[in-house]
């Protein structure tokens, strides 16, 4: 009985270990595939959330719905911003306007388009980047970060941009400074996807 109790306990115990070392393994790899996606690896996402801008001259706040695949881009204000619902779909050198009324306007900026039709002022390019908390590309920038390695502070492009919130290590509070611009974005949901 001794000979047969010592295998069957020993066999118990490498399974327990085994189990308990594939379990972990398998939460390593989640851990680190979630890290890899929120940085670098996916260009698809989808959020939705508030922007406020506040300049000396206008004060003024809309929803926002920002789809992005790839280079291509959906964003969609709309709100208490004073003209209705926007829609501006493109890329960062083909951009498609679309106001309220359903006038739609063509530009090679998102950021000429925005500017001329609502006054308003949104690096849209460098945007895509820096609501993910990453520095926009080839251009060079100043980070600062905190003890958890986040993003709390980056100046590029002449923005500087704090991160003040995170949620599950995605931005949720974003404020950009330019001279006499202020804006914020509130973000409440944010997903990547395939």
């Amino acid at each position: 009985m001794n000979k047969l109790f010592f295998p069957d306990c020993f066999r118990l115990i490498s399974l327990g270990f085994a189990m308990t070392a594939g379990l972990m393994l398998s939460g390593c790899a989640t851990v680190q595939s979630t890290s890899q996606i929120s940085q670098t690896q996916t260009q698809n996402w989808a959020l939705q959330g508030k922007i406020g801008m506040k300049t000396p001259e206008q004060t003024g706040s809309a929803s926002l719905y920002w789809q992005q695949q790839g280079d291509f881009y959906h964003i969609r204000l709309f709100g208490p911003l004073g003209i209705g619902a926007v829609e501006l779909n493109g890329k960062s050198d083909q951009v498609t306007y679309r106001d309220n009324q359903g006038k739609v306007y063509q530009a090679d900026s998102a950021e000429v388009l925005l500017k001329k039709n609502t006054g308003w002022q949104i690096p849209v390019n460098n945007l895509r980047y820096w609501i993910r908390a990453l520095p926009a590309p080839h251009m060079p920038s100043e980070k600062s970060y905190d003890a958890q390695h986040q993003l709390v502070s980056l100046q590029q492009q002449g923005w500087k941009i704090d991160y003040l919130r995170y949620q599950h290590r995605i931005p949720s509070l974003i404020q950009l400074i330019r001279p006499e611009i202020n804006l914020r974005i509130v973000i409440n949901q944010f997903q990547y996807f395939n």
